[in-house]
């Protein structure tokens, strides 16, 4: 583009007497849009260079001007970067070039001193603009052919790579193109000597019309179709292809031929032929199993189940197969009501965790909500799948949970008063010992009430035992009901007399839950005819052990909360004290 600037101006036309005008602007701009940065500089360069060496009056604008045009079609050139240049890209770069010879060219009339523009100066313009246009498009074209024949042998050369045989035939079935893998497999010596040639030609007659006739099915049908094909060479080799014939349309929609893809998969169908014999002896082996088999890939998809594995799943055995995945299973089988369904929010989450187990080793229970109990071991396979024996253990499940209720039934008869279902003198002195050990190890108060039921002996003698043991029920009770915190507890101590273990609580706190078991136990507004009350009212002795006290043993907590109980009764009954050791206040009564 340098030297063709060089060349125009050498051919200049002179419009006028010290005016002429050439085409060099659209030969920089051109250069610097499809060459770039480096090209623009070039070209600018050299025909700089040489209108310098002319020389002239309008020589340092005309350079100007080229340096203008250069740049152009730098900026262009950056505009474009990263796509494909289209004809209107031509279009502007035309019109900018155009536009930046009208400027330089009505500065040049002026350095010239004219009296006015000359006459051609639009015809001039326009020249540029279809000049920078023309040889755009030349150079577009070019570039696309390049294109074009740089895509055409990446191509070819993969197509004569790939090891599948790839063709073309046109509508007599004969060869036009073809790879090498094609004339390896038709047994040729060449590509050329597949061409004109039909399968007829190599094939026995027989086989060859069984190729045709398929061809000819799938050019009818206008659909692309595989075909599963075996052939005997005549020197009696066993091929087994894999064929995709796709029909070929022109560019007005006929029929011109035919592209065939052919796989040998000769040796993938013996190993699947092999890999089928040997699940079928796997599965006979198998089949008299007591217990159900199941295998897992890594991904949790079922590769082999036994029959007795889908009879332990009635509901939905007839998803366990081969190629089934474990959580569409798990899915289906809360839907369909065999599995209970999580209790949590987050459903994948526990599903994901859910499929880990089989590829985790080791025993679990899995428990369906028709009452019965499935055993899993897990042993992982070399693959990284595993393999997992599932046995019904529905019969072992139900003895061990019936012994476990037996168990709980004797706990519970252990541990609880039977007349009032609180704990009983031995739990809650086990009890008391774990508290009272815990909040010394970790510095921590304990609260200890001991309640008495205000003249108990005169209420049994008022109204007989039956009526005595009710009322202590509704007073057990109320002391379950008023307690808000599950580690407090409430128990029977003996007789009329009942204690509460209240860890981690102050003074102040314990207080106020006597004085809150106290008001619940006057609200049962149970006549007592024998009281000064008249109703049936408690008496509590109140302690607390705090981090730092000289107490060592739970007797002595236990004597302190006594002697508090007794000052309550002394006091007038129906009323709370606090020990005077676990308080700066002695005595806190309040009367009915």
């Amino acid at each position: 583009m340098g030297g063709g600037a060089i060349l125009s101006m050498m051919t200049a036309l002179e419009v006028q007497p010290g005016l002429s005008f050439d085409l060099r602007s659209a030969l920089l701009s051109v250069a610097g849009f499809f060459g770039g940065p480096l090209a623009g500089l070039v070209a600018a360069t050299i025909g700089v260079a040489y209108r310098l060496a002319i020389g002239g009056v309008g020589a340092p604008l005309a350079s100007l001007s080229m340096c203008c045009a250069a740049t152009i079609g730098m900026l262009g050139s950056r505009w474009v970067a990263g796509r494909e240049i289209r004809e209107r890209d031509i279009v502007v770069l035309a019109a900018a070039t155009a536009a930046n010879a009208a400027a330089w060219l009505t500065a040049l009339t002026q350095a010239a001193r004219a009296v006015s523009m000359p006459p051609v100066f639009g015809p001039l313009i326009c020249l540029v603009f279809v000049g920078t246009l023309l040889a755009g498009l030349a150079l577009l074209h070019e570039a696309r052919l390049r294109e074009t024949l740089h895509a055409n042998m990446v191509y070819r050369a993969i197509v004569e790579m790939l090891p599948d045989c790839l063709n073309f035939k046109n509508l007599r079935g004969q060869f036009e193109a073809a790879n090498i893998a094609t004339a390896r497999l038709m047994r040729a010596n060449s590509v050329q000597d597949l061409i004109g040639k039909s399968d007829f030609d190599f094939y026995p007659e027989e086989i060859a019309r069984g190729f045709r006739a398929d061809e000819e099915a799938v050019m009818n049908d206008g659909v692309a179709k595989t075909i599963e094909q075996t052939v005997t060479f005549p020197d009696g080799t066993l091929t087994r292809l894999s064929t995709l014939k796709k029909p070929v349309h022109d560019s007005r929609g006929e029929l011109v031929g035919l592209i065939t893809l052919n796989r040998d998969v000769t040796e993938k169908k013996r190993l699947e032929d092999q890999l089928q014999t040997a699940h079928g002896y796997l599965e006979d082996a198998l089949i008299n199993m007591a217990d159900g088999l199941v295998l897992y890939d890594r991904k949790g998809i079922i590769q082999f189940s036994n029959m007795q594995y889908r009879q332990l799943f009635p509901i939905t055995g007839d998803l366990r197969v081969p190629g089934a995945a474990l959580a569409d299973i798990i899915r289906k089988s809360i839907e369909r009501g065999e599995e209970a369904a999580p209790e949590t929010a987050d459903f994948e989450g526990w599903l994901a965790q859910r499929c880990l187990w089989v590829l985790r080793a080791g025993n679990r229970t899995i428990q369906l909500s028709n009452e019965r109990w499935i055993e899993a071991r897990t042993k992982i396979v070399r693959n990284g799948g595993s393999l997992v024996l599932l046995t019904d253990i529905t019969d072992r499940k139900r003895a061990e949970n019936a012994l476990k209720q037996a168990n709980e039934q004797l706990v519970r008869l252990a541990w609880v008063d039977a007349l009032t279902g609180l704990t009983n003198r031995r739990g809650f002195d086990d009890a008391f010992e774990r508290e009272f050990r815990r909040g010394a190890r970790d510095g921590q108060s304990l609260g200890l009430l001991i309640i008495d039921v205000d003249k108990f002996k005169a209420y049994n003698d008022a109204y007989g035992h039956q009526s005595g043991d009710r009322c202590l029920q509704l007073i057990g009770e109320q002391l379950r009901s008023t307690l808000r915190r599950p580690a407090d507890l409430a128990a029977r101590y003996g007789g009329e007399e009942f204690v509460v273990l209240l860890p981690n609580i102050d003074t102040a706190g314990s207080t106020a839950v006597a004085e809150a078991l106290r008001c619940a136990v006057k609200s049962l507004r149970l006549p007592h005819r024998g009281s000064e009350h008249g109703v049936v009212t408690i008496s509590v002795g109140v302690t607390a052990h705090f981090p730092g006290q000289e107490i060592n043993q739970t007797e002595d907590l236990l004597r302190r909360a006594d002697d508090a109980l007794y000052q309550a009764k002394a006091g007038g009954r129906d009323r709370i004290c606090l020990d005077v050791t676990a308080s700066p206040a002695a005595t806190l009564a309040k009367a009915s």
